[in-house]
């Protein structure tokens, strides 16, 4: 293995490798992304603490002040907390990276919960750059962000409900083995609340995976938050992984929180908040579980380790984010790119934190150009 590129804060680092990555995208033909199963619809809100008139307030800043109020009604007091729409956009950790990789122009496929029988008005411009093929009604979510997190409050029963017969429906094996085969990077999004995936998982491979031939595709995985699933679920879910491993390039991605529920089924403790104890950790975690990578993220760094090498990356902080629902997907769309443009692990993470980085920002998905703008600027900066 290479010596850990471990960054200390605060350091800096070099974003050149990064930057070479990206200055060959003019040159290569991007092979396409095959992508599903969720798909909501999500609310951005913002909870008043003061109402001024009827168009000023001042929002709750904080998720601690959000409970406090919370708190306070304890008892039989009761309380009631105005919410503001700020926005009504795509959601879901499927739909979100999809629309996020077709922003860098990359092909993609994208099967989920768009709308039945009529995709939901909200996935129209989505689907006018990616292909789609929906399979339920999606779910809803409100989003209430604060400066220091978000509370998310979901309608995700149609979601959880999705089978691998929901897909066949849709898609003939023949098709999906098809689009498949043309792939560079399949993407299984959201095990959470796709209560069934582990079972697709395994209905995928048994028609699909066990038959392709050549090297070893990329498969990413997000579980997104899977502290609802029992130990029976996830022990379940670990155990499908070496057998993807055998057929594909298993690629493992969640946040540090998300990742301690996998973690605990393998023996596993949640390590110290700091970079590397969790760079220690991914690498046993990878161990474990018997995949080629590991990829952890967090508000302030992301850890990666594979056979190859460890590296942490700093990720440059802002205390002002314009939105915070789907930086997660955004780093695993950065992260996605740069697997498929055949980058190392540490310029695909820099590639992971820097679109997280833009979008948390901007709140919009950059294009490939305003990318490049924004990782020169981070190399410009840097200390």
């Amino acid at each position: 293995m290479k010596a850990n590129n471990v960054v200390p804060p605060g350091a800096g680092q070099l974003w050149d490798s990064c930057l070479a990555l990206l200055s060959a995208v003019k040159r290569i033909q991007i092979p396409p992304v095959v992508a599903g199963f969720d798909g909501f619809v999500d609310t951005i809100l913002h909870a008043v603490s003061e109402r001024r008139s009827a168009t000023e307030y001042s929002r709750l800043l904080t998720l601690h002040a959000f409970s406090e109020k919370i708190l306070a009604a304890s008892g039989g007091r009761n309380t009631n907390i105005e919410m503001v729409p700020r926005l009504t956009k795509i959601g879901g950790n499927g739909p979100i990276l999809a629309n996020a990789l077709a922003h860098f122009e990359i092909p993609v496929s994208y099967i989920g919960c768009l709308g039945s029988p009529e995709l939901h008005p909200v996935f129209a411009e989505f689907a006018r750059s990616i292909r789609t093929f929906s399979i339920a009604e999606p779910g809803y979510s409100d989003a209430i962000e604060f400066t220091d997190g978000k509370l998310i409050c979901g309608k995700q029963q149609s979601v959880s409900e999705i089978s691998w017969q929901s897909v066949l429906q849709q898609l003939s094996v023949d098709q999906l083995s098809d689009l498949v085969r043309h792939a560079g990077l399949i993407a299984f999004l959201n095990w959470g609340i796709v209560f069934s995936m582990t079972e697709m998982m395994n209905e995928f491979l048994d028609q699909i995976g066990d038959h392709l031939s050549g090297p070893r595709k990329t498969f990413f995985i997000d579980t997104a938050d899977p502290s609802k699933r029992s130990e029976t679920d996830i022990l379940r879910f670990v155990e499908t992984l070496p057998r993807l491993a055998a057929k594909f390039q298993v690629y493992l991605g969640f946040n540090l929180r998300e990742s301690t529920f996998i973690a605990r089924t393998v023996g596993l403790t949640a390590p110290a908040n700091t970079p590397q104890e969790v760079l220690a950790y991914s690498k046993q975690l990878r161990e474990r579980l018997g995949i080629d990578c590991v990829v952890i993220h967090w508000s302030r760094h992301a850890v990666g380790n594979d056979s190859d090498s460890a590296v942490c990356v700093e990720a440059r902080f802002t205390d002002n984010p314009q939105i915070s629902t789907g930086a997660g997907d955004h780093f695993n769309a950065g992260f996605c790119l740069g697997r498929l443009l055949g980058g190392d692990l540490e310029a695909n993470i820099q590639l992971g934190v820097a679109t997280s980085g833009y979008y948390v920002r901007e709140a919009k998905s950059p294009t490939l150009a305003q990318l490049i703008g924004f990782v020169e600027t981070l190399s410009q900066k840097r200390s």
